[in-house]
């Protein structure tokens, strides 16, 4: 233990490995499988561990493969992929890999884009403990790297890199899902573009809001925004009457008028008295105004209604329902 770093635990836990039973039949029709499978192929290594790798070309001997190379680096791995890919054409080439301890995973993905081109099947090499830190990683990109872990026993190997094959012979090839991916995402395009002009076209429901507190504004839009209500916002009583006024002589009415109580230069009683005079002087059809403050038995003055705050969505909702398009007679 370590005072700001906290304990670490250590646990022996013996495990008994249960390797496969050649008597039984089952497990003797699933190795000629693969073999099968695996027929013919060509295999690359880079292991970092002899015993490792003795322990592979053991295996693969038995698969009457073509021709089996060794390389100690990334880099002499893609070279001899290349090579072999061009004096064994249209061959499987089996790539195993075993890093060292101190490995760099972040070069693992530049060097599988890096052989992608060829007909590589692909297969990481890991320890139990370092299995998931691989998984995370992989996950984050497109990939087609398959992990075999170890300890290993008898056929494992052959087994586990026969059923990668199996699994990329029934699925599509690759460019049937580029081809499938291509075409999902032009029926999600048109349905987006559909969409998009069916709103266009719907008439927009907008109210005006006179709000000074930044909080507040963010709030309420979002209330609005889950009922489909866009919204234009005035940061003060005075700046809300001229918002109200350019709409109605650009013949666009707003739908509602939430007006703040307080606010700097002018605030909502004053402003709404304001607009109650321009709808009589022009006769505009009059306009809801709900008032918001933090005392709710304010009197509300000429405007329809009070809403206290803080603004809960369910009241809010109430109200906006009791109001929005509808004829007002306040």
């Amino acid at each position: 233990s370590e005072l700001g770093k906290g304990t670490k635990f250590y646990f022996h836990l013996p495990v008994s490995w249960s390797e496969p039973d050649e008597t039984n039949p089952l497990e003797v029709q699933k190795l000629q499988d693969s073999l099968g499978y695996l027929n013919d192929s060509v295999v690359v290594t880079s292991i970092a561990s002899n015993q490792v790798l003795d322990f592979l070309l053991y295996d693969m001997k038995r698969i009457n493969a073509r021709e089996i190379c060794t390389s100690k680096s990334f880099e002499e791995t893609s070279v001899n992929i290349k090579s072999l890919a061009e004096k064994h054409p249209n061959t499987k080439i089996l790539c195993f890999i075993d890093p060292p301890r101190d490995f760099d995973v972040s070069k693992l993905l530049p060097f599988a884009m890096e052989i992608n081109p060829y007909p590589v099947h692909l297969f990481l090499i890991a320890s139990l403990n370092r299995r998931e830190k691989y998984h995370i990683f992989l996950a984050s990109g497109q990939n087609n790297i398959n992990i075999i872990s170890k300890p290993f026993y008898k056929n494992m190997l052959i087994n586990r890199a026969a059923a990668s094959l199996y699994r990329q012979t029934k699925e599509p090839s690759r460019e049937d899902r580029l081809q499938a991916l291509k075409t999902s995402q032009e029926e999600v395009l048109a349905k987006l573009k559909a969409e998009k002009e069916t709103q266009q076209k719907a008439p927009v429901c907008v109210i005006l809001m006179v709000e000074d507190n930044k909080m507040n504004q963010r709030v309420q839009k979002r209330m609005l925004r889950s009922l489909k209500i866009d919204c234009d916002i005035a940061e003060n009583g005075k700046e809300g009457v001229a918002m109200y006024e350019k709409k109605m002589k650009a013949g666009e009415p707003y739908a509602l008028i939430l007006m703040d109580f307080h606010m700097p230069i002018m605030g909502g009683k004053e402003a709404t008295k304001l607009v109650r005079q321009l709808e009589l002087e022009h006769k505009y059809n009059p306009t809801h105004i709900i008032g918001l403050t933090a005392d709710p038995e304010s009197d509300p003055g000429d405007m329809c209604t009070v809403v206290g705050k803080p603004i809960k969505k369910n009241s809010f909702t109430k109200v906006l329902s009791a109001y929005i398009n509808q004829p007002c007679t306040c």
